[in-house]
């Protein structure tokens, strides 16, 4: 009896974050984003909304490895050509705030409205990037990866795609660049790196990025979840 009780305590939570759909909020909150952000990521609000006549929606996330940095565009869901933008890190002490306790890993949030010229670029560079052609098998992506990830709503039909560091779809994508000169937040862009594996002398206590004894900052920590997407669809997920 103890083994199932012990068994059915680990089940629990994931059956728990199974049944979190995101709905439009706040995603800065860091308990709330625990619990949705594989429905988020996968633009499960943005799929149900989405069919003809709907108006464009674009939510872009960048995963610059989950512990160091996670950028988030949202265009259409404020008024049509408003961008927001959010990027979160790591939780400093130096940001803690008695008046609201999960100030340190809300991120830092900007939106400007795009000019029409400036909503057309993102729209031409959508499209030369491939954010309209999901891939055919499972692209797997880990919360030590590297890569970006386009839940779009264009022209009445719904899009999940993503780029993955290193590969040619992700060096030839145009409109990383183009989100980056337009972020307001002033939080510097966390470019990929290549990693190298993590050996015994892993600590996973030490500095910012949770692996210690590494100045360079190449060694690859341990990842802690990882999600697939295939055919304008998540698959394969491991939670939390």
């Amino acid at each position: 009896m103890r083994r199932w009780i012990a068994r059915l305590a680990l089940l629990t939570p994931l059956v728990v974050l199974a049944a979190c759909g995101y709905a439009p909020g706040d995603i800065g909150n860091p308990l709330a984003r625990k619990v949705t952000w594989f429905s988020f990521v996968a633009g499960d609000d943005v799929r149900t909304a989405c069919r003809p006549g709907a108006p464009d929606q674009f939510r872009i996330v960048y995963n610059g490895v989950w512990a160091e940095q996670v950028r988030i565009y949202e265009i259409g869901f404020g008024g049509p050509h408003q961008l927001d933008q959010r990027v979160i890190g790591a939780g400093r002490v130096d940001e803690l705030s008695i008046s609201d306790p999960l100030l340190a890993w809300r991120g830092t949030s900007a939106s400007l409205t795009l000019s029409a010229e400036e909503y057309a670029t993102l729209l031409r560079d959508l499209d030369q990037s491939g954010a309209y052609r999901s891939p055919d098998t499972t692209l797997t992506l880990a919360g030590n990866d590297f890569y970006w990830v386009a839940a779009t709503c264009h022209e009445g039909a719904f899009h999940l795609t993503a780029w993955l560091y290193p590969s040619d779809g992700f060096s030839r994508a145009t409109f990383p660049t183009w989100l980056i000169a337009l972020d307001k937040t002033g939080v510097p862009f966390n470019p990929p790196r290549p990693w190298t594996e993590v050996g015994t002398g892993f600590a996973g206590t030490g500095g910012a990025y949770g692996y210690a004894g590494n100045p360079a900052r190449n060694i690859r920590p341990p990842g802690d979840w990882a999600f697939g997407i295939a055919q304008d669809r998540m698959v394969g997920r491991v939670d939390f």
